[in-house]
């Protein structure tokens, strides 16, 4: 028996993609990040701090940005540093990405 139009793309709905296989673009007023690896926090004397001492900040390349995103000094590579708490991290593949909002930027960071 042959499947119809309709019952293929109710088989489809309900299948979830793989992400890796996607472009993915970010919504509205939101920058599409991958995280940077940060090196561990170390005190003045070079000792390693425990786990529990984190930084408040992270840092990331932007991947893309979103159709709303007007008015900013920084594209897709540049390195920015937003708070570690900032936009919904997932992962795809073993890549760390992040959505967040443009708002959370607190700086980019360049050579000069």
């Amino acid at each position: 028996m042959e499947t119809t139009a309709d019952e293929k793309l109710d088989k489809k709905s309900n299948e979830c993609p793989d992400l890796a296989t996607l472009k993915l673009f970010p919504n509205g007023n939101r920058a599409l990040v991958e995280d940077l690896e940060m090196p561990p926090e170390t005190s003045e004397g070079g000792i390693v701090m425990p786990g529990a001492v984190k930084r408040e900040y992270a840092a990331g390349t932007v991947l893309a940005l979103g159709n709303a995103v007007m008015g900013v000094d920084w594209l897709a590579g540049d390195v920015i540093v937003f708070s570690r708490f900032a936009g919904t991290s997932f992962e795809v593949g073993r890549r760390r990405l992040r959505l967040i909002d443009v708002e959370d930027v607190l700086a980019v960071a360049r050579k000069e």
